[in-house]
């Protein structure tokens, strides 16, 4: 087995000249950059100072930009919305629906959530395969701990149906803040 030889000092400086000359060029160019940069700016302004002469040679009032047109009370309007859109979204969603769909155990198809965070309040339809499933899916939500109130609003057994599946409604208490 031959020994290995670790050259940890280069001995050759291409790289080094290369990288010299990449930065002097980078330079170069950052400056002709530059340079056009302030060229614009002095021209922007120099438009700008003559539009404002002409306005005032036509008799024209000068135009001030006015980004916010819109009365206080209608920001005001827009920063309430937009703080209860902040508020909606922070609520804890994921935790809401894991609890309620956790709850199911294969037994209960829910039909429809409607959540209304303001009240607190979860109104969930299902169908449960028979009324124990249901009474099951009930008890289940009590135990969770996202909820601290869950009644059964009204169940109707589905009679048509060969394997008479139960239909129920029912409202939760929801913790979220």
């Amino acid at each position: 087995m031959q020994p290995l030889n670790l050259d940890f000092l280069r001995t050759k400086s291409t790289s080094s000249r290369i990288g010299l000359v990449l930065l002097l060029l980078a330079a170069g160019v950052s400056a002709k950059l530059y340079n056009d940069y302030v060229r614009l700016v002095d021209e922007t302004e120099s438009a700008d100072a003559k539009v404002a002469r002409l306005e005032r040679q036509a008799g024209h009032k000068p135009v001030k930009e006015n980004r916010s047109s819109k009365s206080d009370g209608q920001v005001g309007q827009e920063i309430k919305r937009a703080n209860e859109v902040v508020q909606h979204l922070s609520l804890p969603w994921d935790q809401l629906f894991k609890a309620i769909e956790s709850s199911s155990k294969g037994q209960v198809a829910l039909l429809s959530i409607l959540p209304d965070e303001k009240k607190g309040i979860v109104n969930i339809s299902g169908e449960a395969k028979n009324p124990a499933a249901m009474l099951d899916y009930v008890r289940r939500l009590e135990h969770e701990k996202t909820f601290f109130q869950v009644h059964l609003l009204n169940h109707q057994v589905e009679e048509q149906d060969p394997q008479t599946p139960v239909r129920f409604s029912l409202v939760a208490t929801w913790q979220h803040k």
